[in-house]
């Protein structure tokens, strides 16, 4: 974001209001998978742990879950059906958070 707030061409960018973003609630999140996936709501409070509360997180395995769903029924392996491929793109992205988000969903789980 430094870098864009510095080039010369995008000085609009300092003068526009800074938002400071929180992350999105895991209750919601949970909520959401659960009504989505038809998923009991200890199973949809594990994918809500998943995203750490990043909302690309939240969106990418909602999205993974969903595409897995027209090749089998929902269930729990659907969400271990997709998390080689979550994994893959959150260490894509060149947000070092995501890799955080990663690194600790691997050490607890």
């Amino acid at each position: 974001m430094l870098d864009l707030q510095n080039d010369a061409k995008l000085t609009f960018l300092l003068r526009s209001e800074k938002i400071n973003m929180a992350p999105l609630s895991m209750t919601d999140i949970t909520l959401s998978y659960q009504r989505v996936f038809d998923y009991s709501f200890a199973e949809a409070g594990k994918m809500a742990k998943m995203t750490m509360g990043y909302s690309y997180a939240f969106q990418l395995l909602g999205y993974l879950v969903f595409e897995n769903l027209s090749n089998t029924a929902f269930n729990g392996q659907a969400v271990k059906d997709v998390q080689p491929a979550y994994q893959a793109l959150l260490l894509k992205m060149p947000i070092k958070k995501f890799s955080l988000i990663f690194q600790h969903w691997i050490d607890n789980t």
